[in-house]
């Protein structure tokens, strides 16, 4: 019986934008960007969880935590008559090195809060697609710059 050829491995990008405000006045605006693998197995969907999942934690951290932070410093710089700008947050990702079995994808993380200073984390995660788990960097090929 012939091996039948798998489908070609697809990334897709969900994005997401949002601004929230207090009282009308803008105080935190963040992009959120997240990727989705297609034409994978089950066990391939395990990485897109995985990817959903950190979505909602940073989506959860800005709707939560760093937006109190946010109205916090704007009501203060009103008691103080002093300009507020909003606060940003931005999450994107590329992918590094693709082929039929693996992935490496590099995801950017940046926050710009009162002081105006980027708070920012990069991170690279390489995948065995088939087997929907992290694989070791050096079973990937050296990247070229």
């Amino acid at each position: 019986m012939p091996k039948q050829k798998r489908p070609d491995l697809e990334v897709l990008w969900h994005e997401e934008e949002r601004t929230l405000t207090l009282s009308e006045e803008p105080v935190l605006h963040y992009r959120l960007a997240w990727p989705e693998l297609r034409n994978v197995g089950f066990r391939g969907r395990w990485i897109n969880r995985f990817y959903a999942h950190m979505a909602q934690v940073w989506r959860q951290r800005w709707e939560r935590e760093v937006y109190c932070r946010a109205c916090f410093d704007l009501a203060q710089r009103r008691a103080e008559s002093r300009p507020f700008t909003p606060w940003t947050g931005r999450l994107e990702g590329e992918v590094v090195f693709q082929d039929a079995e693996r992935l490496s994808i590099r995801m950017h993380g940046e926050e710009i809060r009162a002081d105006g200073e980027p708070c920012q984390v990069q991170w690279d995660d390489a995948w065995n697609v088939p087997e929907g788990a992290p694989c070791a960097r050096k079973e990937l090929p050296p990247e070229k710059n």
